[in-house]
């Protein structure tokens, strides 16, 4: 028997906390990259965390939306709780939601934007038009295999070093290559979901790069990730020649063997969520770990 969803358990659903990880691991960075220079501003930490939680859930509000429009997502779905499909929300209130969500991004970019001119005014405006064209429109991102590139540039170099130019007016190239750690790292969360889909996707007509090239591919994308994710810090540390301690987040490497043994083996699509699940999980903790042993 299933128990009865409390009033605020759709929206919940909707947003999927759980993924939220891959919008704040690199603001964190970011902030402590210009933490280690003497830069701080908690106003600025606060509004930028407020417009990349809101367009990360716009995101997943309109990917729930169009895709239940376009009949994407049906009950056969294997991933996680999408609420149009369940009946848990009507159509007229996730589009209220993803007016009001935005309008929330609009809002806190609009004081970046005051104080980090053009170069935040180009982030937020394409952040969010990225966050609609994912699943919105006649040629949705999403579904033509544009989503891995799009994930890897924007929850990596241009989350961390945005973040970072806001706190410092300055763009050092360790930063942007720092932003490859959440890049990588966050890709390897997309990669999974779509290994996860990788049937319902081609069934729908999805053209994601696991349907365009395979679940080989597709695994091996998520070695990529993860190795790369890995390689990173060390680069770091050669460039920077410090912050040696950074190199403590491989104490990563456990937990994310396991993800790496579930999407290897392929297994059923609840494997495969809980892999998702902790890939999720271990990007942000691997990011505050790097983080703290960079400000040590």
């Amino acid at each position: 028997m299933k128990t009865k969803l409390a009033p605020l358990s759709p929206w919940i659903v909707a947003a999927r906390p759980k993924t939220l990880t891959a919008g704040l691991a690199p603001v964190l960075l970011g902030f402590a990259f210009a933490l280690s220079e003497g830069f701080f501003n908690l106003k600025i930490l606060i509004m930028v965390l407020i417009a990349t939680v809101a367009i990360q859930i716009g995101t997943n509000l309109t990917n729930d939306y169009f895709d239940f429009l376009k009949g994407i997502d049906d009950k056969h779905r294997k991933g996680f709780t999408k609420v149009l499909v369940e009946g848990m929300l009507s159509i007229r209130a996730m589009r209220k939601a993803i007016f009001a969500i935005f309008t929330i991004a609009a809002l806190a970019s609009t004081y970046l934007i005051m104080k980090g001119g053009w170069p935040i005014a180009i982030i937020a405006i394409s952040s969010i038009m990225f966050a609609v064209l994912y699943t919105a429109g006649p040629f949705p991102l999403g579904h033509l295999g544009l989503a891995d590139p799009i994930e890897f540039i924007y929850f990596g170099p241009v989350a961390v070093g945005g973040t970072y130019y806001l706190l410092t007016h300055s763009l050092p190239l360790y930063v942007i290559i720092g932003g490859f750690i959440p890049g990588f790292l966050s890709l390897a969360i997309l990669t999974v979901d779509n290994l996860r889909d990788y049937e319902t996707d081609k069934a729908k007509g999805k053209k994601s790069l696991c349907v365009r090239f395979g679940t080989k591919f597709a695994q091996f994308e998520y070695y990529m990730c993860i190795l790369l994710g890995f390689l990173t810090p060390i680069a770091l540390v050669a460039i920077t020649r410090a912050h040696f301690l950074s190199l403590s987040c491989f104490i990563m490497l456990p937990l994310y063997k396991t993800c790496l043994d579930a999407v290897r083996d392929n297994h059923s699509s609840e494997d495969l969520n809980k892999a998702l699940k902790q890939t999720a999980a271990c990007l942000l903790l691997f990011t505050l770990i790097f983080s703290t042993g960079w400000l040590l």
